[in-house]
């Protein structure tokens, strides 16, 4: 089973993509982070060795403390996840 972890950054214009791990190798070279950012999330997905069988769960692991949470919620609303 392979697994890796890729962050992505929600900003007020959408998503970004970040940091993508495998097996806890950051792929080279890091992003930077977007300074416009108002959450982060780590989807971290595990790929069962039967084609097309994953398992992805999403995780909150940075928020803004200037941004407030009805105004995330909107972000989230307005820009679905990627994926």
């Amino acid at each position: 089973m392979a697994a890796y972890e890729q962050e992505h950054h929600l900003t007020p214009n959408g998503w970004v993509s970040a940091n993508r791990c495998y097996l806890g190798q950051v792929e080279e070279p890091k992003k930077e982070v977007p300074s416009d950012r108002v959450e982060t999330w780590t989807e971290h997905t595990e790929q069962a060795s039967t084609p097309g069988q994953k398992h992805t769960n999403w995780n909150l692991t940075w928020k803004s403390g200037f941004v407030r949470d009805e105004r995330r919620g909107a972000l989230r609303d307005q820009f679905p996840r990627p994926g």
